[in-house]
């Protein structure tokens, strides 16, 4: 059975209520700062949604100017800063960058916690009312339109690797703190680094290894300059965020905000998030040559699949070693919060401080 990710009002609903509406909206144009230009998420979702959909649903009344983060020299961190000041009215960044901001947000992907697709839309399905109030308080009244997110990650070695103790030692690119810190644990050394400069310190040994989406990898090709595909779920399902401006979505009417939040998951929300799931395998069959590849010519990496062992020992440390970090990072009331929403998803209770 296929299964319908981020869970919502049927689609004939939504549709309706979209054409009843677009008589009601004023005509405004927004501006719009997507994530990564040359990934999935971006050009399969983001792009024709913003540029098109929303133009669609609105009979022409409302539009888009598009641009992507790297496209303006920026890292995403300091995406939802700049929307807080009314730089852009929408923008769309990876939770892992904006963590500095929020510590609170990672709690929607503590390392080796989510290990299928089928948990990460549970997690964020009763995470999500606990990240809108986040966003809301943090970036100055902003409001959380959307998420979705990158395809699972994985660990791509320039190196051959067998297991995960072969990580002792290597310096390895982290997707966010807690994976740094999992790192750390386990004897590796987690090193921050751009998206866009992972290919050329993996060719000149500035580091061993690093995480990213498979598909997301094998786009940014990545299978150039690492031999070694590791699915260890240490950096699990990359969250991705999508904000607008917090005047500006007060200047809309309930009518439009109604509106652009049911578009926003219909038409851009559920196909990201079901794209994303199918692209995990996508793009484990594209850099390893296993299955078939639809998006260019398959890689040959070698798959090194994680072993049981390996994942109930990560879990451990996990819990054990990194995810405490993360609560002393927080106060008792997003403890007894993540208690209630991820906890009852993933099994685990923390103890408050």
């Amino acid at each position: 059975m296929k299964r319908t990710f981020i869970v919502g009002t049927s689609l004939a609903a939504f549709l309706f209520a979209g054409v009843a509406l677009a008589q009601d909206v004023t005509p405004r144009s927004f501006s719009y700062v997507g994530s990564w230009s040359s990934l999935l998420n971006y050009r399969s979702f983001e792009e024709p949604f913003w540029g098109e959909k929303i133009t669609e649903a609105t009979e022409g009344k409302w539009s888009a100017d598009l641009t992507t983060f790297d496209q303006m020299g920026l890292n995403g961190s300091e995406i939802f800063r700049m929307l807080s000041t009314g730089a852009f009215s929408i923008g769309t960044t990876d939770v892992a960058y904006i963590l500095s901001n929020a510590p609170a947000l990672g709690g929607s992907n503590l390392p080796v916690l989510i290990t299928s697709q089928e948990m990460a839309n549970d997690v964020m399905a009763v995470y999500r009312p606990v990240i809108e109030e986040i966003i809301a308080e943090t970036f100055s009244g902003a409001k959380l339109l959307g998420t979705s997110h990158f395809p699972q990650q994985a660990l791509f070695c320039r190196d051959a690797i067998a297991n995960m103790s072969d990580l002792n030692g290597k310096k390895i690119r982290a997707t966010g703190r807690s994976v740094a810190q999992f790192l750390d644990a386990i004897g590796a050394a987690g090193v921050t680094i751009s998206f866009a400069e992972v290919p050329g310190a993996l060719q000149r040994g500035v580091i061993d290894c690093a995480f990213t989406g498979t598909l997301s990898g094998y786009q940014a090709g990545w299978f150039e300059v690492a031999s070694h595909l590791y699915t260890l779920p240490v950096a699990g399902w990359d969250f991705i965020l999508t904000a607008m401006n917090g005047d500006e979505w007060n200047s809309l009417t309930s009518v439009e905000q109604e509106l652009l939040l049911n578009e926003v998951k219909q038409n851009y929300e559920i196909p990201a998030w079901e794209g994303a799931a199918a692209a995990y395998e996508e793009g484990v069959n594209c850099l390893t040559g296993i299955g078939e590849c639809t998006h260019g010519t398959a890689a040959n990496m070698v798959l090194v699949d994680v072993t049981e062992e390996d994942l109930q020992s990560a879990r451990r440390i996990s819990v054990e070693e990194v995810i405490p970090l993360w609560v002393d990072l927080v106060d008792s009331e997003t403890v007894d919060r993540w208690n209630e929403t991820v906890g009852q998803v993933t099994g685990l209770a923390l103890d408050s401080k």
